[in-house]
């Protein structure tokens, strides 16, 4: 029964479709590490810590990759790089969801880091089965500093710097189109983009839309990540609480409710307050704020109350966000069966990343 209950542990923390491991593995692995003080390294009383930075990996178009060789063909491209990426860092490399990938780089500042993380991504660009198909990969760098006490500040401080790299190409003084790319690997730009850049005409992207308009893909994979994020630590506050001795409420509409519910929906609100404070929040437990903001959170910390009060692990975390009355992202997430669903306007829906 050991072995079989280990064998499910290493499973439960293993992508299928790469064998790394995947974002629950580096989120405890980032939880363990900052909670010994990252890096956990032996050091002289008065000497300066080891830097620590991670690196976060981004399959560029892989969208349309998808939509023109098929899913069957991006499942393998992903393999493919995971593996490259892997082998070309020799340290704790995770498949964070999606076509996204984190590199851990211990004892490496950020100099230090950049090449470590140009070197993966040029040997994923030299791979002949991703180099046939034309597929690059762009990378984000964050250190670990004083102003930094949690993986997901150094996360997020990665992914801000992934899409600094990725900016849309940008005129400069003479007045030709100079686009901006991520790594030294020649760039390989789709033919419609090259016939604007020889016409001096810009680059068209989506408009951009928290005021009004349509969310950005950037935008929505943003929100999409934070969501689930924000699922995943209220969860974490309701787990406390699961399959103990705790005082059940009843509601006005006669459902019950319990401290596991008001603790998990007031972590949600204090995050989305810290870092959207312009967002309205619409909460089963805590009523609305800013009723009339363009972008609304709907939360419901726990999902089936009952089964939580009765030790039945069918509950769980629900998140949607809507722009303009529109809803645009969704999260699921179960966690006492260690299980997400998410999904976002446009980016289609993922299991478990």
């Amino acid at each position: 029964m050991e072995r079989i209950a280990e064998a499910n542990r290493r499973l439960a923390l293993t992508d299928p479709l790469t064998g790394l491991p995947n974002r629950r593995h580096l989120e405890l692995y980032l939880d363990q590490a900052l909670a010994h003080g990252v890096p956990a390294a032996p050091r002289q009383a008065g000497s300066r810590p080891r830097p620590f930075s991670l690196a976060l990996f981004d399959v560029n178009g892989f969208k349309h990759f998808n939509e023109r060789h098929g899913y069957v063909a991006g499942d393998e491209v992903l393999s493919v790089v995971g593996r490259t990426l892997s082998s070309a860092c020799r340290t704790l490399t995770a498949r964070l969801g999606g076509d996204e990938f984190v590199a851990i780089l211990p004892g490496k500042a950020t100099d230090q880091a950049q090449k470590a993380a140009r070197h993966m991504a040029e040997a994923a660009a030299r791979h002949p089965a991703l180099s046939v198909h034309g597929v690059t990969v762009s990378f984000g760098i964050a250190a670990l500093d004083a102003g930094m006490c949690r993986w997901q500040d150094l996360l997020a401080a990665a992914d801000l710097d992934l899409r600094r790299r990725r900016s849309p190409a940008r005129r400069p003084a003479s007045g030709r189109l100079r686009p901006s790319i991520s790594w030294g690997a020649p760039a390989r730009f789709p033919p419609a983009f090259r016939l604007r850049a020889r016409r001096g005409l810009p680059r068209t992207r989506p408009t951009s839309s928290m005021n009004g308009s349509r969310p950005t893909g950037i935008e929505l994979a943003d929100l999409e990540r934070t969501a689930e994020e924000l699922a995943r630590a209220a969860g974490d506050v309701a787990l406390r609480y699961f399959r103990t001795r705790i005082e059940v409420d009843t509601k006005t509409d006669g459902t019950p409710v319990t401290i596991a519910d008001r603790e998990a929906e007031s972590r949600l609100r204090a995050e989305i307050r810290r870092r959207y404070p312009d967002h309205g929040i619409v909460g089963e437990e805590h009523g609305e704020v800013l009723p009339g903001a363009s972008v609304r959170w709907i939360l419901d910390p726990i999902d089936g109350t009952k089964s939580f009060v009765h030790g039945v692990p069918l509950w769980g975390v629900l998140i949607g966000i809507e722009v303009e009355d529109e809803p645009v992202v969704g999260v699921v997430h179960l966690p006492a069966l260690v299980e997400t669903v998410t999904a976002a306007r446009g980016r289609g829906c993922r299991w478990n990343g």
